[in-house]
């Protein structure tokens, strides 16, 4: 992969997020898309009783 090429990262569930971290770290632009207010996936949905 080029430096030069641009990432977009559709969803910021757990593994978005996840790849999303590893790219920058690796010195790689990110844009990280999300649908919903907060990030989370479907982790967002779990509740603590």
């Amino acid at each position: 992969m080029k430096p030069d090429h641009r990432i977009a990262i559709v969803g910021a569930g757990w593994a978005g997020l996840a790849a999303a971290i590893t790219l920058a770290r690796h010195g790689r632009p990110v844009t990280l898309f999300e649908a919903a207010p907060d990030a989370g996936g479907r982790a967002r949905s779990l509740e603590h009783k």
